[in-house]
């Protein structure tokens, strides 16, 4: 994890509004147990909130001419394009979830937010031939398409990723995240 300027900022504060808070548990001896639990608990809490809000607002990359590839002998599908750092900050890793659906499953009308759900966990139970397994109707697998990309820096990757020979026509769908 690269962290930045804004994560030593907010460390700071939690690292002060710590000692402030153990300063009054000490002059409360009464109280004193139960203010060192709750100081505790938000210290732990504010931090991980910190973590996620500092990258979330800071850390920011785009993908650029992103282009696809079937490979037919080898029952692949070839992902190439340029990632771009369009923050002010270094980014430690910039992640691709992509997600493959077979078209004859679903209609043209599906939204990215409904591909990203869960599937149903009593859906997969009740099918009409128990014995014979079903063949996925979707591929999911997250890559690590850069590391350590400073800010306004630009790389180029590839990315494989299987395609089964019975999909008529994949939708894809991508997830960027960078941390």
């Amino acid at each position: 994890m690269t962290l930045n300027i804004w994560h030593y900022i907010f460390f700071v504060i939690l690292i002060i509004i710590f000692f402030a808070a153990t300063f009054v548990a000490y002059r409360l001896k009464k109280h004193m147990p139960s203010i060192m639990v709750t100081n505790v608990v938000f210290l732990i809490m504010g931090s991980i909130l910190t973590l996620y809000f500092v990258d979330s607002t800071t850390k920011k990359a785009k993908i650029l001419n992103l282009k696809s590839k079937r490979m037919f002998n080898t029952e692949q599908i070839v992902f190439s394009g340029v990632v771009q750092n369009s923050g002010k900050y270094k980014i430690g890793s910039i992640e691709l979830e992509v997600k493959l659906l077979n078209k004859g499953q679903f209609t043209t009308d599906t939204k990215a937010g409904e591909v990203f759900k869960t599937d149903s966990f009593f859906g997969s139970l009740i099918r009409s031939d128990p014995l014979i397994a079903p063949k996925p109707q979707h591929i999911t697998q997250k890559f690590i398409i850069a590391k350590d990309l400073e800010a306004g820096n630009i790389k180029h990757f590839n990315i494989y990723m299987p395609y089964p020979p019975y999909f008529s026509d994949a939708l894809q769908y991508f997830e960027l995240r960078a941390h």
